[in-house]
């Protein structure tokens, strides 16, 4: 009896000291401002060319590529870590003359990442998300 107690002691005192991540720290607040969201989800269904993301290994560099008909006037590029919301990155959009942006993969740990994409442009509002697995 006394090695069961102490075994249901042990998993629940390991229980307590896990780590437990919300997705993110305003969710709450996150989840109100969603209609906006879903407005800036339809404006990039609209497009007739998306921007694009791709990961090169052997240059550890995630590269965001806008087509040359769009400029983006101002934007964020957040890479969100679903499994460690510490881990997340947040830049300033700042695309150079061929329309792209370099990321350095480096100091990212292995695994699931969300690359989160939000511009304007010519007044509008655009989010794009994607997967990319490093």
């Amino acid at each position: 009896m006394a090695i069961y107690m102490t075994g249901i002691i042990a998993v629940v005192w390991y229980a307590m000291t896990l780590d437990v991540n919300l997705v993110a720290d305003d969710y709450y607040q996150q989840e109100l401002a969603y209609e906006e969201q879903i407005t800036r989800l339809k404006n990039v269904a609209g497009l007739a060319e998306k921007p694009t993301f791709t990961f090169s290994a052997d240059r550890q560099l995630i590269i965001l590529s806008f087509p040359d008909t769009m400029a983006p006037e101002r934007g964020v590029v957040t890479l969100y870590r679903p499994s460690d919301f510490t881990q997340d990155r947040k830049f300033k959009l700042n695309l150079d003359k061929d329309n792209q942006q370099g990321f350095g993969t480096a100091s990212l740990k292995p695994g699931l990442w969300k690359a989160k994409v939000r511009w304007e442009e010519k007044g509008k509002s655009y989010f794009q998300e994607f997967v990319i697995v490093i």
